[in-house]
């Protein structure tokens, strides 16, 4: 390889052991590994880049190759299906996106919580847009774990979690309308923060209302045992 030398023109040297493989030295001395072969789905001549030397040696580019060539014998196109993935990559949703279709295209019909779901979104993203701007394939466990770290440090517990059940929400439905196909949600593996009930006392008032309303109840059954409870409540659960 050392010795192989550029030309005028781009010059393809195959190699002796491996059929299809070889490497391309371009006018300016770039050297690229390459396999050639034909598609086993519709049979054009197809010349798949592999990696540049010298980041990647003979041996490693060999290897390589015949990885790929194996995948032909399973009909498949290794090229092909490169093409494909990039395609689809260059189409992929940001996390910012998947959000916002979650919202406007599903949440605001059958979900009461839209409103909320909308504010958690704009607060993640306000706060951490390098998460917000990537590809929903980039997304991976750890940054939510991370958010949600974060979300509680800045906004606590009940924030952070109701976050990342919308993010959670968010991810399946667009699994399930076929957006993306991607199988695990990362935000099923955050564990969320402990959360603990609020106590609500009645006030002075409230007892009032309650107590008119309790009189003015045609059924007795109903009015005799919230009478009862009343009666049985613990006194310091009023104010």
């Amino acid at each position: 390889m050392e010795s192989a030398k550029a030309g005028a023109a781009h010059q393809f040297l195959r190699d002796s052991e491996l059929k299809g493989f070889g490497v391309r030295i371009a006018p300016s001395g770039l050297k690229t590994f390459f396999l050639e072969y034909r598609s086993p789905v519709d049979r054009p001549f197809r010349r798949l880049k592999i990696e540049r030397y010298p980041e990647l040696s003979v041996d490693a580019a060999r290897n390589q190759a015949k990885k790929a060539k194996g995948e032909t014998y399973a009909q498949r196109d290794p090229a092909a299906e490169r093409t494909q993935r990039r395609q689809e990559a260059s189409n992929e949703m940001t996390l910012e996106v998947l959000c916002d279709r979650f919202i406007s295209e599903y949440a605001e019909k059958h979900r009461r919580s839209w409103k909320r779901d909308r504010a958690r979104f704009s607060l993640a993203g306000t706060g951490y847009r390098e998460l917000w701007k990537k590809r929903i394939s980039e997304v991976i466990p750890a940054d939510l774990v991370a958010l949600h770290n974060k979300l509680t440090a800045a906004n606590g517990a009940v924030t952070a979690n109701r976050t990342i059940e919308a993010i959670r929400a968010a991810w399946n439905w667009t699994r399930s309308m076929r957006y993306h196909a991607l199988v695990e949600n990362p935000a099923e593996v955050v564990k969320r923060n402990r959360e603990y009930s609020r106590e609500r006392y009645l006030k002075p008032n409230e007892i009032v209302s309650l107590l008119e309303a309790l009189r003015g109840e045609p059924r007795h059954h109903w009015r005799d045992y919230f009478t009862l409870v009343l009666v049985l409540c613990p006194i310091n659960n009023f104010s």
